[in-house]
């Protein structure tokens, strides 16, 4: 399992890399691995997710962090860390995720259920609001960014990963 994190570690650093080095307009300096004012997560981020939820089918709660924190280690030396946007990045990816997942259990299930589903989705989404909402409370500005971010990103990526849990167990019971 330690030889697993090493190598998508490894595979995360080459993929932001990869993204820094043709990021940004020619002749330009290019902002520190393709982060601009408008963050956009990359195909290299998804792939990242991707990689590091196939090989940790046991505990993909343990992909959560995959990008952003990489993004974040590979901008300090550079002495501007970009924690609220590296965290973006990541959040992004995990939010097509979860809206993907979330398509899918509509498209499969009884309207009845869907009913149910869609109330359960608006209920979750309270909770991490006023959850991240209420972590950043009281805080300086830019510290209270950083911890909603990585709360949001946190929040996300847990459902995203409960949601297509369900998908697979439901997808599973449907070939029995």
């Amino acid at each position: 399992m330690k030889c697993f994190a090493q190598s998508t570690f490894a595979f995360a650093v080459a993929s932001l890399l990869a993204t820094a080095a043709f990021a940004g307009d020619e002749g330009a300096e290019p902002p520190p691995f393709g982060l601009t004012t408008n963050v956009v997560a990359t195909q290299s981020d998804k792939e990242v997710i991707e990689s590091c939820l196939a090989g940790s089918t046991d505990s993909p709660y343990a992909c959560i962090g995959s990008v952003a924190v990489v993004c974040v280690k590979l901008t300090m030396p550079r002495g501007t860390r970009q924690e609220a946007s590296c965290t973006e990045r990541e959040r992004m990816v995990w939010q097509t995720r979860l809206e993907a997942s979330i398509a899918e259990v509509n498209r499969s299930i009884p309207a009845s259920a869907r009913r149910r589903f869609a109330t359960l989705q608006r209920a979750w989404q309270n909770y991490y609001t006023l959850k991240c909402d209420f972590i950043s409370d009281d805080l300086p500005q830019e510290r209270s960014a950083t911890l909603q971010k990585g709360c949001e990103l946190r929040e996300i990526a847990a459902r995203s990963i409960e949601v297509e849990r369900y998908l697979k167990h439901q997808k599973k019971r449907q070939r029995s």
